[in-house]
Parts: C-alpha cells; sequence; structure tokens
C-alpha cells in the first residue's frame, strides 16, 4: 500500500521581488509532490506584489496573500494527520 506525499509550503516574504521569482521556480522544480504554495506578503514596497499577481495566473497551487501592514506573520497549520 502506498501512501501519496502531499506537502504544502508558507513563504512570509517582504520585499524580495529580486530573489523571489528563483526560490518559487526551485521549490517547484524539486518538488514533485508540492501541492500547495502560500506566499504571504507583508507589506512589500517593491515589485514583490506584481511579481506574485503574475505567477499566481501560471503557477497551478501558488497562491498569495497581501497583507498592507509590516507586522509579524501569524500562521499556523493543522493540516498534518494525527
Amino acid at each position: 500500500m502506498s501512501t501519496a506525499v502531499r506537502l504544502s509550503v508558507l513563504v512570509a516574504t517582504r520585499d524580495r521581488a529580486a530573489s523571489l521569482g528563483r526560490m518559487l521556480e526551485s521549490l517547484v522544480s524539486e518538488w514533485p509532490h508540492l501541492e500547495q504554495v502560500l506566499v504571504v506578503d507583508n507589506g512589500s514596497q517593491d515589485a514583490t506584489p506584481e511579481l506574485l499577481r503574475r505567477r499566481v495566473e501560471t503557477t497551478p497551487g501558488l497562491r498569495a496573500l497581501r497583507r498592507d501592514c509590516a507586522a509579524v506573520v501569524k500562521t499556523s497549520f493543522s493540516g498534518a494527520p494525527t
């Protein structure tokens, strides 16, 4: 009996347009079982929001959440089986 691997990744970012595209490409190419990538843009002032908008349209499983303030990103993951 084989169990399919389901993997989700959470990325918190701020003002990383110069490197975010390469990081997302690396995630998608190196992790074939990647089901979802959630990127939380924490108030970027550079081109990060536009980069994410374009990538969400062309990358299956990529989701982006934009926060308007530079606050600490609070996250929780409850999808792991117990």
